[in-house]
């Protein structure tokens, strides 16, 4: 899992995806200046609710591969249709050192939101 401070700052300025987040006790998030796991501990819940109703950001979800991996569009493409695809976007923008967290989250901004990350922020 990318626990980076580049996928924290991308995470929480990926704003669409913070939106449709549904939260499940095993997500982890950046809370208080740590990551942790949401794990049935009241306060994170608390913040939970409170930044899915005011969208304070005191809670950021740090989507895991396997679930940038359900959320991409396109899941009903072939296997090797999706590979295609993926190698496409690698090569279009150069993110082959990327870790997968933080590739398929591009990968997912772009193909749903059609925003790319520049380094700062998503632009689209």
């Amino acid at each position: 899992m990318d626990t980076s401070q580049q996928y924290v700052e991308m995470c929480r300025k990926a704003i669409e995806l913070q939106n449709e987040w549904k939260p499940l006790a095993d997500d982890q998030v950046y809370f208080n200046n740590e990551i942790t796991i949401v794990a049935f501990n009241e306060q994170i819940f608390t913040k939970i609710r409170d930044n899915l109703v005011n969208k304070t950001m005191k809670v950021i979800w740090l989507p895991r591969q396997d679930q940038l991996q359900d959320i991409y569009p396109g899941k009903e493409m072939s296997v090797y249709h999706y590979l295609v695809d993926i190698a496409r976007f690698n090569d279009e923008f150069n993110t082959y050192s990327l870790t997968m967290e933080n590739f398929l989250l591009q990968y997912v901004m772009f193909k749903k939101f059609k925003k790319a990350w520049n380094g700062k922020n998503w632009v689209g």
